[in-house]
């Protein structure tokens, strides 16, 4: 069973991933414009962030808010086996390429732990079961794999799911 803590964010665990592949733009809680694949100019020559102790003080509560879910961990760790862009420039493409769809599809996952929560018939609770095996397969996530799933399908049939949901909470 997928939890919480599957989902846990760990910024000591991944590469500084959503400091680069997302874009933000100056506002209350970013003091700059950063476009997606730029890296934040809070990042050291060794790519993590100078700052992180002092974001709140330093005007980046977009930082602070942020849930990657285990997504910038997850493709560090399983897509990349821990080397990452910092090390070798040439994984950066990639290494945002698989870090979208996971930050996409752990989304995805944590809504569906919320509703695994819920008192659901048993045939509700067999379609969670299927989407987080869909979302969540007993063989490690490959970057050819995550290509291959069909995001926006899953993702699709996430939300047709949660919606449905509807009926039995009421």
């Amino acid at each position: 069973m997928i939890d919480d803590a599957y989902l846990a964010a760990d910024c000591s665990r991944c590469a500084a991933l959503c400091c680069v592949a997302l874009a933000f733009d100056a506002s209350s809680q970013f003091p700059f414009d950063k476009a997606a694949g730029e890296p934040c100019r809070n990042l050291d020559v060794c790519g993590l962030c100078k700052i992180h102790d002092d974001l709140k003080s330093k005007g980046y509560g977009g930082c602070i808010s942020f849930h990657c879910h285990g997504a910038g961990p997850r493709t560090t760790r399983d897509l990349f086996e821990g080397v990452s862009w910092q090390s070798d420039r040439a994984l950066l493409s990639e290494m945002m390429e698989g870090f979208w769809i996971l930050l996409r599809l752990h989304e995805m996952l944590a809504l569906l732990v919320e509703a695994q929560k819920l008192s659901l018939s048993l045939k509700k609770q067999q379609e969670l079961g299927v989407l987080m095996g869909r979302l969540c397969p007993s063989e490690r996530w490959t970057l050819e794999s995550l290509k291959n799933i069909g995001a926006s399908s899953v993702i699709k049939e996430v939300k047709v799911f949660l919606v449905s949901l509807r009926s039995e909470l009421s």
